[in-house]
């Protein structure tokens, strides 16, 4: 059947204009650089249209794309749940942005024409209103067309690293890949080891995911159509606001106000008492669409000063989160080939002067020289340190952002990190992650025997901010202490969180953050169970979904 992309775009926007606004909303709380592909989708097959065609032959797979998604109404049929056609539909539509997105390169469009039609666009489909959609483009459109021009991959394989269950493998980089191990047989599990009540132990504070928002409006909006509320103008000056900004934050779609991020900090100073800190990344706001690098890095300077102010006597131990960067989510490797207008040098450059002021004198130029020259946002966990401390008989404790096995790390990056925790079991005591602001943790398990032998556990950190739909909160980890013979080992942990909704209605400043100590239902103890028995987000998943069956 000969029929032109356009036509056929043109036929399915006809067939599902509903649903393509539906599928898009399902998919709100995607990062701006998705969203900015997503709509790079549509546009492309108006490129043709206006401003001419490029070479027919080399978009022939563009058009079996469309061609497909029209005649075999792949791209909106609805299945059993709207979780399988929200998949079965990005996939798709990752197809046809990988392959469109590389027709507008070869193009030589301006940037300017298409800047104009995406945002276009983006209002058209309703995806956001015209500001986010104009700051959507505006932040990701050069770095987003140049990684276009410089891809290697093909559509199919790209997707299947965006998108779990979709494209041709879920890493195409050597699929497979293994990471090499030193050349040393793993030394027997050690038993683990209850130290003595009356040994020392640590008190250490997690603080995760601040996302401290500077532009936080008391009375503003707080069910709003954006990806983040409790803006000004998160709503027209026309309207009634539905749900109002708290004074003290707002458990929704709204990050934290700078008020709550200090009254924690002088919590901490009056009431917590913990040895030393660890803070695993995500400081700036979710409004992704309006960030610059400036803003980025007084965020950082901002928190260094609580830090200061608040917990001057106190080591830092930090990790990089993914909305640290801007545009966020962007970490581009120490390439020589990289044009320096994409380097991240820039935030590199202020983190390793701030972290450095954190540690031990005689360790700041290693710091500065280690975060200058190997920083990348590409965790590695090198083998041959872990074997170093294997040799010496130390222990070590492991700080990261996202946790392995979480549906936004790569499935062979995690199932390398998995590999690399179980052999050196008896060296890594403790694993500490943020990002998915929940208060959670996960086992993994050995399964190269003949039976299935639970190995480690990571420690995921609830959020301090709000967004979306939490309380702001913190851990303190009890470990074993500095003693001949510690295991440094997590022996404890408390949560405690701010109950800002209450705070909001009696109206009065709050007085302490309360710790979490409450009653586990039948929900909850399946919840818990399940993390015992998954060590990912896909078999936990899984489990919570299978049905109870009573015995």
């Amino acid at each position: 059947m000969d029929l032109d992309f356009c036509e056929l775009l043109n036929v399915t926007f006809v067939k599902v204009s509903v649903d393509i606004i539906s599928v898009i909303k399902m998919s709100n709380r995607m990062t701006g650089g998705f969203k900015f592909l997503l709509i790079v989708v549509v546009f492309g097959s108006l490129c043709a249209s206006v401003h001419g065609q490029c070479d027919d032959a080399a978009f022939e797979s563009l058009e079996n794309v469309g061609e497909e998604i029209a005649l075999e109404n792949k791209f909106f049929r609805y299945n059993a749940s709207s979780t399988s056609v929200a998949h079965h539909s990005s996939c798709t539509l990752c197809y046809l942005l990988s392959i469109t997105a590389q027709r507008i390169y070869f193009c030589n469009r301006s940037q300017e024409q298409l800047s104009y039609l995406i945002n276009g666009l983006c209002v058209f489909l309703r995806i956001y209103n015209s500001r986010i959609c104009q700051g959507i483009v505006s932040v990701y459109k050069d770095e987003v067309l140049y990684v276009v021009g410089q891809l290697l991959l093909s559509p199919k394989q790209l997707c299947a690293v965006l998108i779990e269950n979709c494209g041709e493998a879920y890493n195409p980089f050597k699929a497979n890949w293994t990471v090499a191990l030193p050349d040393v047989p793993k030394p027997p599990v050690q038993p683990r080891q209850q130290p003595k009540p009356d040994q020392p132990v640590l008190r250490v504070l997690h603080l995760a995911d601040i996302h401290f928002d500077p532009q936080y409006a008391q009375g503003s909006e707080a069910d709003c159509n954006d990806p983040l509320c409790c803006h000004k103008n998160s709503t027209k000056k026309s309207m009634k606001v539905k749900q109002a900004a708290g004074r003290w934050g707002t458990a929704g779609l709204c990050d934290l106000p700078i008020k709550t991020m200090i009254l924690l900090f002088e919590h901490l100073q009056d009431e917590a008492e913990f040895d030393y800190v660890i803070w695993t990344g995500d400081l700036p706001p979710h409004n992704v669409w309006n960030q610059t690098r400036n803003g980025q890095l007084h965020a950082y300077e901002y928190l260094l000063q609580l830090f200061n102010e608040y917990l001057p006597n106190k080591l830092i131990f930090s990790a990089l989160g993914n909305h640290e960067s801007a545009p966020a989510d962007s970490f581009p490797p120490h390439f020589k080939t990289l044009p320096n207008k994409y380097s991240i040098s820039w935030l590199y450059n202020a983190l390793a002067e701030g972290w450095s002021a954190t540690v031990d004198p005689e360790q700041k130029e290693a710091v500065q020289d280690s975060i200058k020259r190997r920083a990348s946002y590409v965790v590695e966990v090198k083998p041959e340190e872990l074997q170093k401390a294997e040799n010496e008989g130390a222990k070590v404790h492991i700080i990261g952002h996202i946790p392995p096995g979480h549906e936004t790390c790569l499935k062979e990056w995690s199932r390398n990190y998995n590999i690399i925790a179980q052999r050196y079991e008896n060296v890594i005591r403790a694993q500490f992650f943020g990002h998915t602001h929940s208060d959670s943790f996960t086992v993994s398990y050995d399964r190269s025997g003949s039976d299935v032998r639970p190995s480690n556990v990571m420690f995921v950190a609830p959020s301090v901010t709000t967004f979306a739909y939490c309380l702001p909160a913190y851990r303190i980890y009890t470990i074993d202490g500095v003693h001949e013979n510690s295991t440094w080992e997590v022996l404890d942990i408390e949560t405690y969180i701010l109950n800002v909704t209450e705070a909001n209605q009696t109206g009065e400043r709050p007085k302490h953050y309360n710790r979490v100590d409450e009653e586990c239902g039948k929900s909850c103890r399946k919840a818990r169970l399940c993390e015992l028995l998954s060590s990912n987000s896909a078999a936990y998943a899984t489990c919570i979904h299978k049905p109870v069956v009573k015995l």
